[in-house]
């Protein structure tokens, strides 16, 4: 049984505990170890045993997939259209090759890569396109000059709040080898009136509305789920900076507001004020100035480049169908059914 290539081996020894005790668990154990190894670990394979690999990753990958998606596995169809999807292509727009994946799929021959294509929405007012830049060892900063950003009656900008300076932005930063991107967002939600407002529950069902009837995209993806936690960080009883507030409602609990440059400054403001979200680290920081309570939204895009995937997913397209995700690449790059093995992301 031993001379059975590697592959046909592991397959045999899943079937049951009598079949496994026949088989040499010591000429076995290196091989075995090369499939269980971790994604980030380093090893070197010979090219027969990495052969053998990818014939198990075959046969694990066919099982997890749905009928339809089996079909497209079996007739080789999917094997040829991922080799396609991966063919350099040049983009007139950024004047170097992308993989075919990253034009828009299913649709007449467009030679701008997708990320030349979308949008990124900073708020509903402006949009950023993939050919932001900075100068070379600097940064460049958008600020959205609409008007609907600024507190009701304070329409002078030398009188607003420090924290209404950024109210909505995005700052390009090129000082290192890979631009960086922080957009930014705030959003003024209460005024502090102790009447209105007896104690911080009553303050906190009311900024807990206030976030829910906020724009849609103005928070990251995945905020809806996590609103408790946000909101709960408004007060902090670990707060090492509640001793320098000058507020009386109440000055223990509620932020104390640091620095007049917050996409800079993050670092200075309590962390016991700080959310960070489970799945793409967004932040989101309460922030308390001249009565004022205001929630602060910083995300950060790690790679600024027309085909990075972090520029990517948070794009927007006018198309009513998502130029890649679409009914020409199911089966291929994404499916429907959520047990099926072809997920997005997974390709």
């Amino acid at each position: 049984m031993l001379l059975l290539p590697h592959s046909s081996l592991y397959m045999i020894r899943q079937t049951c505990s009598a079949i496994r005790n026949l088989t040499d668990d010591f000429k076995f154990q290196a091989f075995q170890t090369d499939i269980l190894r971790s994604g980030e670990e380093h090893s070197c394979i010979t090219k027969g045993g990495f052969g053998e690999l990818r014939k198990i990753q075959q046969i694990l990958l066919r099982r997890s997939l749905c009928t339809p998606c089996g079909r497209l596995f079996d007739s080789g169809e999917l094997e040829s259209r991922l080799k396609e999807l991966w063919r350099p292509r040049s983009c007139i727009g950024c004047h170097y090759e992308h993989p075919t994946l990253l034009f828009p799929q299913g649709q007449k021959v467009v030679d701008r890569c997708v990320g030349l294509l979308g949008k990124l929405a900073v708020c509903k007012h402006l949009n950023i396109t993939g050919k932001i830049e900075s100068y070379v060892g600097g940064k460049t900063a958008i600020h959205c000059p609409d008007p609907e950003h600024v507190l009701v009656g304070r329409r002078d900008f030398g009188d607003l709040p420090d924290f209404q300076k950024y109210r909505a932005g995005i700052c390009v930063d090129s000082t290192y080898k890979r631009p960086y991107a922080e957009l930014f967002r705030t959003f003024p939600l209460a005024k502090i009136n102790p009447q209105q407002y007896p104690d911080l529950e009553a303050l906190k069902r009311h900024l807990m509305n206030q976030i829910r009837q906020l724009e849609p995209g103005s928070l990251c993806l995945h905020a809806a789920n996590q609103l408790d936690s946000i909101v709960s960080c408004l007060v902090s009883d670990d707060c090492v900076l509640g001793k320098y507030s000058r507020y009386a409602f109440p000055d223990s609990k509620l932020p104390v507001y640091h620095g007049t440059h917050l996409p800079s400054r993050m670092w200075s403001l309590c962390s016991g004020h700080q959310y960070r979200c489970r799945y793409c680290d967004a932040q989101y920081c309460w922030v308390l100035e001249e009565e004022y309570v205001a929630l602060y939204v910083h995300f950060r895009i790690r790679h600024v480049r027309a085909d990075s995937m972090d520029w990517l997913s948070n794009l927007t397209f006018d198309s009513k169908e998502h130029p890649i995700l679409n009914t020409s690449t199911e089966g291929i790059l994404w499916c429907s059914d959520p047990s099926c093995g072809t997920k997005r992301g997974y390709r």
